[in-house]
């Protein structure tokens, strides 16, 4: 995972503490203890305390409805980057796009995106269906 931005400050108290900030660009899958969050704009900033007891993290992220949050107390952190963008599958068999119509009865069109009842969809290019890509499903806010 890149980082984008790293500070860090030594606190000299009953001991030395320290504390850092990790800056890394989202989208992201965040698995804070036992729980599952997923950063979708924007940057996810760690604090990273080190205690006496060991590590804590607090994480600070926007989710996939533009909420920011941030969760503390952490003992136990994960951070993995995730595409922004998958590739939707395309039905196991494609129509001919010469031959066969659309829902309307008519000709398939050229640029177009069709999409099918299972979730399936296709783009015609120049006369052939090809892949295309939406929002990794994580962080797609129409689909919440």
């Amino acid at each position: 995972m890149r980082s984008v931005r790293r500070v860090c400050m030594f606190i000299s108290a009953v001991g030395l503490l320290s504390g850092c900030d990790d800056y890394s660009a989202a989208p992201q899958q965040i698995k804070a203890d036992q729980r599952t969050y997923f950063a979708c704009s924007g940057y996810v900033r760690v604090h990273t305390e080190q205690t006496g007891r060991g590590r804590r993290y607090e994480v600070a992220f926007t989710d996939a409805a533009g909420v920011e949050r941030v969760v503390s107390g952490v003992t136990r952190l994960e951070r993995v980057s995730i595409p922004s963008h998958v590739s939707v599958p395309m039905p196991s068999s494609l129509p001919d796009p010469v031959k066969d119509k659309d829902d309307d009865g008519l000709p398939f069109k050229n640029g177009w995106v069709y999409t099918w009842p299972n979730g399936t969809a296709a783009k015609l290019i120049s006369g052939r269906w090809t892949p295309i890509k939406d929002r990794h499903p994580a962080c797609d806010r129409a689909r919440r």
